[in-house]
């Protein structure tokens, strides 16, 4: 697979990471506990509801995968990065043109 599409699907992987952590329904249970245990005022609080925080971590995550050959080359790392970049692709396409 050529490098650029691999860093296209890290891309989408990356950014549906972060919205799983920042404001998906099913990770709200997590936010919630570290709002509990340090403050809804805390920096963890923030931390895992800030989208450019989170971001930049899932960012360098991903890259750093995409960077290693033996893992960008892997198919549960391709079809991983596949299913999260069709999911937000999906996410992005229903919240801005469904009714």
């Amino acid at each position: 697979m050529p490098e650029i599409w691999i860093l296209l699907l890290a891309f989408g992987a990356a950014a549906r990471l972060t919205r799983l952590v920042n404001s998906d329904t099913i990770t709200r249970p997590l936010r919630d506990r570290v709002a509990a245990r340090y403050g809804r005022d805390s920096m963890p609080r923030e931390f895992v509801g800030c989208p450019w925080c989170v971001g930049f971590w899932m960012s360098l995550l991903v890259t750093a995968l995409a960077f290693t050959p033996a893992i960008a080359h892997s198919w549960p790392f391709r079809y991983g990065c596949t299913a999260l970049t069709i999911s937000w692709v999906y996410a992005l396409v229903a919240t801005n043109f469904d009714d």
